[in-house]
């Protein structure tokens, strides 16, 4: 238990700090003269560099060991966090926030690799689920922080105490056993993707999306439409997804991931418009409670399918295809934010949008099950016959 506890320590730490700019940076830029539209494509380039290296780091992790990408993440996130401090502007922005997802990418994809060789096999998936219980939590408290932060005039100097909290979570990495940990034995045992992941990684891309979208445009939409502190769309999201996290994996370890992706898929959209259309605080706190309640489930309905096409030592490279997937999902969503400004039919077109579109994806992770059944049922008429 004594690693487990450590990295749940190091996970709030650093995620924490992480997710501060998710809240803070929109706001900063804005006030910098920068046009929303400007901001959707800085923020679209953390998302657009997240999807660039999520497959290299998911084999950088299986090569040189989960430890190492780790504390290689923390250094980055440093880097970042000072560059942020110091820096102004939408390049130096987009730069930071692109640096920003190599960092959380390579820690989220170590982290949950690390966490899957903790306890026994048939554990992994719920090893991670509960990590990522606690990465609801810092993604509550990351945004709405931030915005807060910057409300009460601490704009880019509170990137100075996330620091802090960095230095201390890369301590608590330092004292992680090396024994829990695993590589593979060489270089091109190392893979990137496979092609029994894709239908998988296409349903995750497609109900990301709404999350490119809220982090490009939901905050500076809320505001505009009156609402103080538009990030509580995040928080409501992920304090409801830590009280469901642990349910929703229990689900698809009883009912199978393909099952549970179809109520995702109608609560997600649910979300989507309900969030389209909210102009009250109370409005964005009733979208975010559905998006946690719908989006809590893509954790371990992602894994499910890819760690049933993988073993131990591909386990990196499973995470980084579940990353590589969420991001592109986010950085499509943030590229349909950038282009609904442009045509001026703004934040409600794209989340109503990305209501839809996980629709057209769902059939892929069905169609194997499907395909399965009608082979069954095709013996069974040969057999009779």
């Amino acid at each position: 238990m004594r690693p487990y506890a450590l990295l749940i320590g190091a996970a709030l730490l650093l995620e924490i700090s992480m997710n501060l700019p998710l809240g803070a940076m929109p706001l900063e830029l804005v006030k910098e003269g920068v046009s929303p539209g400007a901001v959707a494509l800085a923020v679209g380039c953390g998302m657009f560099s997240t999807l660039l290296f999520s497959l290299p780091m998911g084999a950088l992790t299986d090569r040189f060991g989960r430890l190492f990408t780790m504390r290689l993440a923390g250094g980055l996130m440093m880097l970042v966090l000072v560059g942020l401090s110091v820096t102004h502007g939408v390049w130096w922005g987009a730069l930071w926030l692109g640096l920003r997802g190599i960092a959380i990418t390579s820690w989220l994809t170590a982290k949950f690799a690390y966490a899957s060789n903790l306890f026994a096999e048939e554990r992994g998936i719920a090893t991670i689920v509960s990590l990522g219980m606690f990465g609801n939590v810092a993604f509550a408290l990351g945004p709405v922080s931030g915005v807060a932060l910057e409300q009460y005039g601490i704009g880019r100097g509170q990137y100075v105490y996330a620091m802090m909290l960095v230095l201390i979570g890369m301590l608590l990495t330092a004292l992680l056993p090396a024994g829990h940990d695993v590589r593979s034995a060489a270089l091109e045992r190392a893979v990137m993707v496979r092609a029994s992941w894709l239908p998988a990684m296409g349903f995750l891309a497609a109900a990301r999306m709404e999350a490119g979208v809220n982090f490009s445009l939901a905050v500076l939409t809320f505001h505009d439409r009156g609402i103080g502190n538009g990030a509580l769309l995040f928080t409501a999201a992920a304090f409801v997804s830590f009280f469901f996290r642990w349910p929703a994996g229990m689900l698809v370890e009883r009912f199978g991931a393909r099952r549970v992706a179809i109520p995702v898929v109608v609560l997600n959209g649910t979300a989507c418009v309900l969030a389209s259309v909210a102009h009250t605080t109370l409005g964005v706190l009733l979208a975010g409670v559905v998006f946690g309640i719908g989006g809590t489930a893509i954790l371990p309905v992602g894994l499910r399918l890819l760690f049933e096409k993988s073993e131990q030592e591909s386990r990196g490279a499973a995470m980084g295809a579940y990353q590589f997937a969420c991001s592109l999902g986010l950085m499509l969503g943030a590229l349909l934010a950038s282009f609904t400004v442009s045509i001026a039919l703004g934040y409600s077109a794209a989340m109503e949008a990305c209501a839809v579109i996980p629709l057209a994806a769902l059939p892929f992770v069905l169609g194997y099950k499907l395909r399965t059944f009608m082979s069954l049922r095709v013996e069974e008429s040969v057999v009779r016959s």
